[in-house]
């Protein structure tokens, strides 16, 4: 990530996934390319050549979150998790961040996700869409961090949870608790599920 030899560029906070029907991984990571310092989701394919060596496929160190305007460090993604759907041969990419999508318009942590087609290695879908709404809308008092994320071949659709604080009245403000989502790489947007007391 950016020159080499130059400290203020990073790479951390890896995750990946492996597509076995391309026999392909998506490395993800929160990182920096711009100054000043602005933290945003990179990824990269690798898979294996001939001689089974593991090499870079596609474009290299390819950015997949836009959170708010570019150079605006207020703005940033974290902590990123990713997994395959095989039946619709997508990626989907969560993590969590402050955002000026929408109705976010104060910075207040959320979780967002991406899809990422596993045969084109491009963008699909929604930019940047949210998966999680803490609170009332731009209050920053309430915030949804650390996704986990995995899939169902069952149920095909994707369990996305967090922790979390929350307006609920089963729950004081200052108490984190644990919430999910459930997405569908075929729907617009998720469906609603909570897992907390």
């Amino acid at each position: 990530m950016g020159p080499a030899d130059e400290a203020d560029f990073f790479a951390k906070q890896p995750a990946l996934s492996f597509n076995l029907q391309t026999g392909e991984w998506l490395v993800v990571w929160e990182g920096s390319q711009v100054l000043p310092v602005e933290n945003e989701i990179y990824g990269q394919f690798l898979g294996y050549t001939s001689g089974g060596l593991l090499t870079e496929k596609g474009r290299d160190d390819f950015r997949i979150s836009d959170m708010g305007a570019d150079r605006y460090p207020s703005y940033y993604a974290s902590a990123p998790q990713v997994e395959y759907d095989p039946g619709k041969e997508k990626y989907l990419v969560v993590w969590y961040g402050c955002d000026d999508w929408g109705e976010f318009d104060s910075c207040e942590d959320e979780i967002f996700g991406q899809l990422v087609g596993g045969k084109t290695r491009a963008e699909v879908g929604y930019n940047d869409f949210p998966l999680s709404e803490m609170g009332p809308k731009g209050d920053g008092d309430y915030s949804a961090r650390y996704p986990a994320l995995a899939f169902s071949i069952k149920s095909k659709n994707f369990l996305i949870t967090w922790q979390a604080n929350d307006d609920r009245s089963s729950i004081g403000e200052d108490e984190i608790e644990i919430f999910g989502q459930r997405y569908a790489t075929n729907l617009p947007l998720f469906l609603p599920l909570t897992i907390n007391k």
